[in-house]
């Protein structure tokens, strides 16, 4: 072989050396992203699940009884520890948060004075309020106070 023939092989492989490092990194990201494709996939659930537990204080409740105060509980509205025969057994201070109806309204399911939201609704039904019109602020429920009571205060419907 001659001069002209090595320099030109060797001016050939100069010229394609960076396509060839291109070429592996890209099939590297690949490989790499296939691999792991069904962590990438479960991704957005993880930012939703750790949101979740991230709320601001939209969703802390503090029950009052005797003084001490117990933070987020999640006691249902038929428990018999906060209810008997339909009223509270105790006064309870729930925070009620600015927001969307719903978002309202998990404050009280979370403090355990409804089972959810359509409940909620059902007794603004039969008290004849609107369940959107629930008002934010911090609201004192005395012992003896019905789901119904809880409904008007909030609502404004007294």
């Amino acid at each position: 072989m001659g001069e002209w023939e090595l320099r030109h092989i060797k001016n050939f492989f100069y010229n394609i050396s960076d396509l060839i490092v291109v070429l592996l990194i890209l099939v590297g990201a690949a490989a790499l992203i296939l691999w792991r494709l069904d962590l990438l996939a479960a991704y957005p659930k993880t930012v939703v699940a750790e949101s979740a537990q991230h709320e601001p204080a939209a969703q802390e409740i503090v029950i009052e009884q005797s003084g001490s105060a117990v933070a987020d509980s999640t006691e249902t509205a038929q428990d018999s520890t906060i209810w008997h025969e339909g009223k509270l057994k105790m006064g309870m201070t729930v925070q009620i948060e600015e927001g969307g109806a719903e978002d309202a309204v998990s404050a009280l399911v979370n403090a355990g004075l409804f089972a959810s939201y359509e409940e909620f609704v059902s007794v603004c039904e039969k008290v004849k309020a609107d369940p959107a019109s629930i008002v934010s602020g911090e609201y004192t429920f005395a012992a003896g106070s019905t789901q119904e009571d809880i409904v008007k205060e909030v609502t404004g419907s007294k």
